[in-house]
């Protein structure tokens, strides 16, 4: 019998695999589902560049594989799943929090600083836009290349899977647990909920990608994972 290949997948946190895994795991029955936690959103991560954000995945890639052993020839392909945190906003779309919250509105980001949410803004969309162009990663020296492919939730997890786009820190993780027993046993209904809802976005990948990028699309609720399930011919959909 010949070894499964990893799909790995590269999240910010914890629990985006706690809401994923088993339902990925059970439509991806003749591949390993893993996951390579980054702990922090990469895209505004200190001294991220366009020029260096590619070698800064890759980073993320060697440390999941030295890690855990992992030949790199046993992944088959990495899936990055990104926030997008309303960054494709016009910066007129920013304001002064009230309250001293951050918080995501349907007329825009309320933001204790506003003039550092526009910055980090214009580096988090920079990042993802450079990174959008980024097909495969490579390592010794060439010699090794994996498909490679970025997804968003927008204009977080949270909002997509609970219509919750500002939900606090301490019930994230009751959240993506409820999302996942909620699935469990029902894996084709969350093919239908991520391809087929009104928030899934219609079109190819490059076309998700442009309709994210503009009005204030990135601060609603869309996804275009739904992308990944529809070109897939690896889904396990029985």
């Amino acid at each position: 019998m010949s070894r499964q290949k990893i799909i790995l997948f590269i999240v910010e946190g914890t629990t985006d695999e706690d809401a994923l895994s088993g339902i990925l795991k059970k439509l991806f029955q003749n591949n390993l589902i893993k996951f390579a936690i980054v702990r922090s959103d990469i895209t505004i991560a200190p001294g991220i560049s366009t020029k260096n954000c590619k070698e800064k995945i890759n980073e993320v890639v060697k440390r999941y594989i030295n890690t855990y052993k992992v030949n790199k020839n046993d992944i088959c392909e990495i899936v990055h799943l990104v926030d997008t945190d309303g960054c494709y906003i016009d910066k007129s779309c920013v304001f002064k929090s009230p309250d001293a919250e951050k918080s995501y509105q349907l007329n825009g980001i309320y933001a204790l600083d506003p003039e550092k949410m526009i910055q980090r803004n214009q580096l988090k969309s920079r990042i993802l836009n450079s990174i959008l162009g980024i097909r495969e990663l490579t390592f010794d020296n060439n010699k090794v290349k994996i498909p490679y492919s970025l997804f968003y939730f927008a204009c977080n997890l949270e909002h997509v899977l609970h219509d919750q786009p500002n939900a606090l820190r301490e019930d994230k993780e009751a959240l993506a647990d409820a999302f996942s027993d909620s699935y469990e046993g029902r894996e084709a209904d969350f093919l239908e909920f991520i391809t087929n809802s009104d928030f899934a976005v219609s079109g190819n990948y490059r076309e998700t990608w442009d309709f994210i990028q503009n009005d204030l699309h990135s601060l609603e609720r869309h996804t275009n994972f739904g992308v990944y399930f529809r070109r897939n011919d690896k889904v396990c959909k029985e």
